[in-house]
């Protein structure tokens, strides 16, 4: 269908120019003045040349025309005025097959005729004969008072016709294949900048974390949905930047308080002796400390006085570093 409506289109545009200039050159009357004459002088001649020229530029395989010759059998069949072909010997030939006044055994068709009648304003159609596929356009050739006097024809070789259609879609072939080229590659430069830069940055700011160095969702321009995941990444940056920051105030106060700790333990240990034995023939003491925690509120001593032996056990509530500052 496609292809039936280019091959329309593109032959009729011709068919209506090369028409046009016939009509510049010869009329309708004199047509029939010729074949009813049926002499063939200087002027016809000149006529014909000039058709052929017009055939020739139009890129025509034939043209010619003619009037419907209704024979003994009451069929229409082709009464010739002139009949020229683009090709020098090809032109030879339907002159002399053709010339002026022949009639031939050919059957005009239905469309044709309609055309002749003024039904139809023109017609075309595809025809194979000695002379080769042809497609042909009719078209009724009028006089200075309106009347349909004969047909003029124009008869372009199919396999022209296909070629030139042919070069005309691999033309246009191309020239959309550049357009949508163009149009990826305007496309590509557009993802490119609005989606794969971004995102890329975006990765690489990922993959090496630097709290020190806070994300700013600014530094990427971007369309709505990457703009999106830079604010909820600049977001994460904040909220990992706080973490780490706690996570490293409560480090220096954990590593503080074992500081504290420790300097406590070792005051505890100096006032609270570590192993305590007294041997006696009857008895034998011993002490011994160790706090729950690093320090705590437990104390003991136990010492010799005289003839008398002195055992002291405190227990201050509560453990830890309180306790033990509480029993200082």
């Amino acid at each position: 269908m496609v292809y039936d409506r280019l091959v329309t289109t593109y032959t009729q545009e011709i068919t209506d120019n090369a028409i046009d200039l016939c009509n510049i050159y010869l009329d309708a009357d004199k047509v029939e003045e010729f074949l009813n004459n049926g002499t063939q002088n200087d002027e016809y001649d000149e006529l014909r040349e000039d058709m052929k020229y017009i055939c020739e530029i139009s890129g025509l395989k034939y043209m010619y025309i003619f009037v419907p010759f209704q024979n003994d059998k009451g069929e229409y069949t082709y009464k010739y005025f002139i009949t020229v072909a683009s090709d020098d010997e090809e032109d030879k030939i339907v002159k002399a097959e053709r010339n002026l006044g022949m009639v031939s055994d050919d059957i005009c068709t239905e469309q044709e005729m309609k055309v002749f009648r003024g039904e139809l304003e023109n017609c075309c159609y595809i025809f194979s004969n000695q002379y080769g596929e042809v497609y042909t356009w009719v078209q009724p050739f009028k006089n200075d008072n309106g009347e349909i006097t004969s047909l003029i024809c124009a008869d372009f070789d199919n396999t022209s016709i296909r070629d030139s259609i042919s070069m005309n879609s691999l033309i246009w072939l191309i020239i959309m294949t550049i357009i949508i080229l163009t149009l990826l590659v305007l496309l590509l430069v557009y993802l490119t900048k609005s989606v794969f830069i971004p995102i890329e940055k975006i990765s690489q700011r990922m993959s090496v974390y630097d709290p020190d160095k806070l994300f700013c969702s600014d530094e990427i321009k971007s369309s709505r949905e990457i703009k999106e995941i830079a604010v909820s990444f600049e977001k994460m940056s904040l909220d990992m930047s706080k973490y780490i920051e706690n996570i490293r105030n409560m480090t220096e106060e954990q590593a503080r308080s074992a500081a504290e700790l420790d300097t406590a333990r070792k005051i505890q240990s100096g006032i609270v002796p570590e192993r305590s034995e007294i041997n006696e023939k009857l008895f034998t003491a011993k002490g011994y400390a160790k706090s729950s925690k690093e320090v705590g509120g437990d104390f003991y001593d136990c010492f010799r006085s005289g003839s008398r032996i002195y055992l002291i056990i405190g227990d201050v509530s509560g453990k830890g570093i309180a306790a033990a500052l509480f029993w200082l």
